[in-house]
């Protein structure tokens, strides 16, 4: 007789990553024409995302306390998230918009009628900003930071925080293939959060931050994007908040390092090799690029 595990394997929670993957996009493909992109939103947070590891955790037994890191957090931590992911928007903002603006002045823009997915209703707005600050902060967290990377940490706890993010990276293209490089730095920083503090309430105050100024200041990406120069306020508040996520993040790195951090006591699994252990992520990965490469051709052929 086995122990239980209190955590997801590899191989599970990369087809569960595949299964999210599946559901969430056929799912947006069907349902946003039908019902809008804010109810859509919430649809694919509750159920696509926290509904599915939810119900894969309780079908395979797993310690929600341990999958998830539900881990009470420091509150010096938590408020060095907040202001990490506060003023990480910034340039993670203006690389969106630049690499945006040499896409659509190479390739071609791709212009979106946002109007159609809103239905003139401000309810669908509403639904989709609470989304982004609420929602998408804790389900898309329990779901990479805590089910994801819990499974990579026991395989290998020194690259599970890279492997995790570049995963978000990734899983943000079908947003617009721009979001790739800020969304993985994005993913890289949370997955870095949760490694050092072992507690899934940083990275989710980092991401609730990060979408709070996304919702409420994304109207300064318009006004780079339309400007033939950087505005030099901007230049201002870039550098500085660059520099200011730099120290924020080096204390809190110093705090742990004192501290000998949580990897006393930490234990790797070995793995069986082979038994398919990867493949529901590279399917996932596939998937996820043609996306992009989708993208690209829409661009080119001028498609509305």
């Amino acid at each position: 007789m086995t122990d239980k595990r209190l955590v997801p394997d590899i191989k599970t929670a990369n087809w569960t990553f595949l299964l999210m993957t599946v559901l969430l996009l056929g799912g947006s493909m069907l349902l946003v024409p039908v019902i809008g992109i804010g109810i859509n939103t919430l649809i694919n947070e509750l159920v696509w995302i926290l509904g599915l590891v939810l119900l894969v955790s309780r079908k395979k037994g797993y310690s929600y306390q341990e999958s998830f890191k539900l881990k009470k957090a420091d509150g010096a931590d938590l408020f060095l998230s907040a202001l990490l992911g506060f003023t990480i928007w910034f340039p993670a903002m203006f690389i969106n918009t630049i690499i945006e603006k040499v896409i659509s002045a190479n390739i071609g823009a791709l212009d979106i009628d946002i109007d159609i997915s809103f239905d003139g209703s401000p309810v669908q707005a509403v639904l989709l900003i609470i989304s982004m600050t609420v929602l998408a902060p804790a389900c898309e967290e329990l779901f990479f930071r805590g089910f994801m990377q819990s499974a990579y940490e026991k395989y290998n706890r020194r690259y599970s925080w890279i492997i995790v993010g570049i995963l978000f990276g990734l899983f943000h293209i079908p947003n617009g293939i721009s979001n790739l490089v800020p969304a993985t730095m994005l993913g890289l920083v949370m997955s870095y959060l949760m490694l050092l503090t072992n507690s899934i309430w940083p990275p989710i105050v980092f991401h609730a931050f990060n979408n709070l100024n996304a919702a409420f200041l994304g109207g300064i990406s318009q006004i780079i994007a339309e400007s033939d120069k950087i505005p030099a306020w901007f230049i201002i508040v870039l550098l500085s908040s660059t520099i200011f996520f730099i120290v924020f993040l080096l204390a809190l790195k110093k705090k742990y390092s004192k501290n000998e951090s949580v990897d006393s006591g930490f234990e790797e699994e070995e793995e069986k090799a082979g038994q398919g252990k990867f493949t529901g992520m590279w399917i996932a990965v596939v998937i996820l690029i043609l996306f992009g490469i989708m993208e690209i051709w829409a661009r080119l052929i001028g498609l509305e």
